[in-house]
C-alpha cells in the first residue's frame, strides 16, 4: 500500500510511455515468428494415402463418349457410373456400360453388359456379365465377354454366343466385327463351331 501511495499520476504516465513501446515490439516479433511457422494453403502437405482414398471414392455419373473411328464410323460409349481404379490412373470400372457403332450407311451395333472396365491409355472397353449384342440388321446374341475399341471400328465377343440372327437361331464360339478401311465393308466374322438353324416360313401363311 505504501508503494502504491508513493506512485503519482505523472510517474505512472512516464512508466507506461517506456513500457508500452517495448511490449509492442515483443508482441510484433512473436507474431512474425509464429506466421513463419504456419505454411500457406498450397504448402500444406497432403498424405498420399488420404489422396488415394479420395480419388478412389470419386465417381462420375452418366459418362458419355462420342467419336469417329479411323474407318469413318461413329463410335460411342456410355455407362451408368464410372469409378477410377486405385493405383491404375488410366483405368476405371463401369456399371452397365454400352458401346455402339453406327455406320454411314445406317447400320447400328449395340453391345451392353452389367460391368466393364474402361482403359483410357489404349482406348478400350472390356465388358463382362450379361453381355449382349443387338444389331439393326437382326442379330440378337448373348456372350461371355466383349472388347471394343474407341478409335477403331472393331469389337470382339467371346462365347459361347447364343441367340437369333435374321433367319433363325445361331450358336458360335466368338464373333469379331471389323472394317479394314473407310471404303471396305463391315464384316461379321463368326468362329468356333458355328451352328445356324433356319426358320422356314409356313407355306399355309
Amino acid at each position: 500500500m505504501v508503494l502504491l501511495q508513493n506512485i503519482t499520476h505523472s510517474t505512472m504516465i512516464r512508466t507506461l510511455r517506456v513500457v508500452m513501446p517495448v511490449l509492442a515490439v515483443f508482441l510484433l516479433t512473436g507474431m512474425f515468428y509464429m506466421s513463419r511457422g504456419v505454411p500457406e494453403l498450397s504448402e500444406i502437405p497432403f498424405a498420399s494415402s488420404e489422396l488415394a482414398a479420395r480419388t478412389q471414392d470419386e465417381q462420375i455419373s452418366q459418362p458419355n463418349f462420342l467419336g469417329v473411328s479411323t474407318q469413318g464410323d461413329a463410335i460411342s460409349m456410355a455407362a451408368k457410373t464410372l469409378v477410377p481404379i486405385a493405383n491404375q490412373a488410366s483405368s476405371a470400372e463401369m456399371s452397365y456400360p454400352i458401346s455402339e457403332i453406327e455406320t454411314p450407311e445406317g447400320r447400328l451395333i449395340k453391345v451392353s453388359s452389367k460391368t466393364g472396365i474402361f482403359m483410357k491409355d489404349i482406348e478400350t472397353i472390356s465388358m463382362e456379365e450379361d453381355v449382349t449384342i443387338k444389331t439393326s440388321d437382326g442379330y440378337n446374341l448373348s456372350a461371355n465377354s466383349a472388347t471394343s475399341l474407341l478409335d477403331q471400328t472393331w469389337t470382339y465377343l467371346d462365347g459361347p454366343l447364343e441367340g437369333d440372327w435374321p433367319r433363325g437361331t445361331l450358336e458360335a464360339g466368338s464373333l469379331e466385327i471389323s472394317r479394314s478401311g473407310p471404303d471396305e465393308p463391315l464384316i461379321y466374322h463368326f468362329k468356333g463351331g458355328v451352328r445356324l438353324t433356319l426358320q422356314t416360313q409356313d407355306p399355309t401363311q
